[in-house]
This record gives C-alpha cells, structure tokens and sequence, in this order.
C-alpha cells in the first residue's frame, strides 16, 4: 500500500537490479500513474535504450489517499497492474529479465535515483516467486488490516 501527495514526476516504489549498471526492474508512480519498467542491460554505459515498461493511463495516485498497488509478471513476459485490487494495465514484455535480476540482484531498494524518489508512506510490502492471480491481488487488496 502506498500513500503519496507528491508533485513529483517519478516516484520509484520499489527497484531491483545491479547497482553497477543498468540492469534494473521498477515499479513507481509516473505523472500519476502506475508504471512497471524494465532494463536487461548489464553495460554501465549502455549504448542503446532497452527499457520497455507497461504504464496505466488517466489516474492520480498521488492525490493523498492510501492506495493497494500491484504488478504481476509471469515468466511469459505478461505483466498486469492492479490499483485497489482492479487491473488498470495488462501488456507483454518480451525480454526476461527477471531471470538475469533475480540470480544478480545486488539490491532491492526504494528510489532508484535523485531524479526518481518516492515522497510518501509504504506499508505492508510483499514480495513473491510467483505471478499471483487476479483474485488473490484482488483479495489482498480489500482484506482487513488490524
């Protein structure tokens, strides 16, 4: 769950990769949106672009309220985003990086830059080997917190 009120443009939730390049897999909130993005290079001065992400549209995460965010990403490449336990983007990325990140994940880390750091609350952080089903994000989402 995250709550922000931010202006800011980027905001990482929470990124994975090697630290000594751009190798890297993210989740943040982008102009407002939900966004889940990805680099499989390992070079530390990359000479060609390989991010590739999936973005939700027309939302405002950053409006003050406590909100459940989620991605899951199957080793297909499918990756779906969910606000409040609902998808608010579904799309395929073709290269797996989580297969490389996972093995060399040299850190787990909340904002991936100066330029991208989250200004907000987080609780109740979970993080799973698995792609989770749409009815179990769903169900995480609305259980009851004591």
């Amino acid at each position: 769950r995250i709550h922000s009120s931010s202006e800011a443009k980027c905001q990482d939730v929470v990124a994975w990769g090697d630290p000594g390049s751009w190798q890297s897999a993210e989740l943040r909130i982008q102009d407002g949106n939900l966004l889940w993005g990805e680099n499989p290079d390992t070079d530390p001065t990359p000479s060609k672009d390989l991010w590739t992400q999936v973005a939700s549209k027309d939302l405002d995460l950053n409006n003050g309220e406590w909100q459940s965010v989620a991605v899951s990403r199957s080793r297909d490449g499918s990756v779906a985003l969910y606000v409040n336990g609902c998808v608010v983007a579904r799309a395929t990325i073709a290269t797996d990086i989580m297969k490389h990140v996972h093995g060399g994940a040299m850190s787990v880390r909340i904002a991936h830059s100066k330029d991208c750091v989250f200004n907000g609350n987080i609780t109740q952080v979970r993080i799973y080997d698995k792609a989770l089903t749409a009815q179990h994000i769903y169900g995480l989402a609305h259980a009851c917190v004591s």
